[in-house]
């Protein structure tokens, strides 16, 4: 049975509308408020203010593989997915220089990375 004492009824009502309360003048006047966490985390929950978002999907692409399942397989092995610079990225050898400091020149001191293939056809 799901009984619950008038008393406690009256107290989660003042708590809820307390709560509406709370977050409405949160959002009007942008400042934080001095709230238990608990609270806070409740009011965010049960009350928006702000546009919300929702991500239905998702798409990646991972170096060393076009497959996520295969990507997330071959992880416990530790696969050395670095390569060097592909031509297809930039030319290494015009942006390459040994020398740490020369990356104020738009230089680097990386000849190698971890690249994602097929970047171009995005």
């Amino acid at each position: 049975s799901n009984w619950v004492p008038p008393c406690a009824k009256s107290l989660e009502q003042w708590t809820v509308e307390r709560m509406r309360y709370l977050k409405e003048s949160q959002a009007k006047s942008q400042e934080k408020l001095d709230l238990p966490a608990g609270w806070i985390t409740a009011m965010n929950h049960m009350f928006h203010t702000a546009q919300r978002v929702a991500v239905r999907s998702m798409a990646a692409r991972y170096a060393g593989s076009w497959q996520v399942e295969n990507w997330y397989l071959s992880q416990p092995s530790g696969p050395d997915l670095v390569t060097e610079v592909p031509l297809s990225r930039w030319d290494v050898d015009q942006y390459f220089d040994p020398e740490e400091s020369h990356w104020k020149q738009g230089k680097t001191i990386a000849r190698h990375g971890s690249f994602v293939e097929g970047t171009e056809y995005f």
